[in-house]
């Protein structure tokens, strides 16, 4: 059995996480351009290439997603994330994760400021 307690977390065998702030389930490691799911974590891993992340259309207010830098390739191979409409933090553009395992926690507020 796979459970983990933690200051962080609960982690159960089926990969879903129970935060003090709700429920993450961690994604398979993504190489590949793809839109992202609500309330979920994102090992992206742009060793073959720069990936694109698209945010969900409908986000409900508390919706969170976390993308981080699965090989440490992101200075070279950036991770886009696509706003699909919705701003990030109160702009209409999209974001970039350009470091070395940089990370990013997006958490939906409302549709002035978005994620």
């Amino acid at each position: 059995m796979t459970t983990q307690l933690s200051s962080v977390g609960i982690t159960f065998n089926d990969n879903t996480v129970l935060t003090k702030s709700g429920y993450f389930t961690w994604a398979p490691v993504q190489t590949t351009s793809f839109t992202a799911a609500v309330n979920t974590k994102y090992a992206v891993n742009t060793t073959s290439g720069p990936v694109t992340v698209t945010l969900p259309a409908n986000p409900a207010v508390g919706s969170q997603i976390v993308i981080l830098d699965y090989a440490g390739t992101a200075a070279t191979n950036n991770i886009t994330i696509n706003s699909n409409g919705n701003p990030i933090n109160g702009l209409n553009s999209s974001a970039l994760i350009n470091t070395n395992r940089g990370s990013m926690t997006l958490v939906y507020i409302d549709a002035t400021e978005g994620w």
